[in-house]
């Protein structure tokens, strides 16, 4: 490891990335590897969010932090999506531009189309369970809370006019898909929240990712959101292929043409 950035790691945190690179996909260990001599880590002690900066050219993050073995993510995930960011930045953001933006625009077709799936599902569902009195379906998708059923179980009387005021909203989709994520790990779901929530400006969104404001500022346009999610659906999906293969077979799973497209930057553009 005689490239410059690893200057600043120390013997276990060396071995740590020997270790992750080993163990990683095939074709984003080529990718890091032709471009870690351009890879310049600014600070290593860095007190604040990690993060990659095209403009002083390099990464800031905490290395204790990022090779702990104790945190909620594999470790050195954070260095790979950093890094991840950085080598889209060498190679002229390549995840906006790649066959005129398909990246982000397949995230965020693929991450809707998971939602509308769900709302009409659960809408169907919905139905049915108004029309047969089912209140216990009611109440496993969250449309009627518990006490509330116990109550009307007891009052059998009062179950049609409180059945009656119930609504479906796609609100209620967005809140079954994130409860789905939420009760991944931490290590599983993390990319996948994040790309979900950037997908849908946070409507999808259990806690792990970026700011509603992150994704699309006030006034700003749906370029600008494509933008962000190009840039963050690479740098999760390069983690994922190199530090959290529990990650990379959930984006998979959830986001299968994007995957595939991450694959043909990784084989193809870089």
């Amino acid at each position: 490891m005689s490239a410059s950035v690893y200057s600043c790691l120390n013997g276990d945190q060396r071995d740590a990335v020997k270790g992750i690179l080993k163990r990683s996909d095939k074709a984003a260990r080529s990718v890091y590897l032709k471009h870690e001599r351009d890879f310049v880590l600014l600070n290593g002690g860095w007190g604040g969010t990690a993060h990659y900066s095209p403009t002083d050219g390099g990464v800031r993050l905490n290395l204790e932090r990022v090779f702990s073995k104790d945190g909620l993510r594999p470790q050195g995930t954070t260095w790979f999506h950093e890094f991840g960011h950085m080598v889209d930045g060498l190679n002229s953001n390549i995840s906006e531009t790649y066959k005129g933006g398909v990246f982000a625009k397949t995230i965020k077709k693929e991450a809707n189309a998971y939602i509308d799936a769900r709302n009409k599902e659960m809408r169907e569902g919905f139905k049915r369970a108004k029309a047969a009195k089912d209140l216990g379906w009611l109440e496993a998708n969250g449309y009627i809370s518990k006490w509330k059923v116990d109550y009307l179980r007891k009052h059998p009387d009062n179950v049609a006019e409180a059945i009656s005021s119930l609504k479906h909203t796609k609100a209620d989709a967005y809140r079954s898909v994130e409860s789905e994520i939420w009760e991944m790990s931490d290590a599983d779901k993390a990319d996948l929240s994040d790309l979900f929530g950037g997908a849908t400006l946070n409507k999808c969104n259990d806690g792990w990712g970026h700011s509603k404001s992150y994704w699309r500022p006030k006034g700003a346009s749906e370029d600008y959101q494509l933008a962000r999610l190009a840039q963050e659906g690479f740098a999760e999906f390069f983690s994922a292929s190199t530090a959290n293969p529990e990650s990379l077979a959930v984006l998979r799973k959830y986001l299968p043409e994007s995957s595939k497209i991450f694959d043909e930057m990784m084989k193809e553009g870089l």
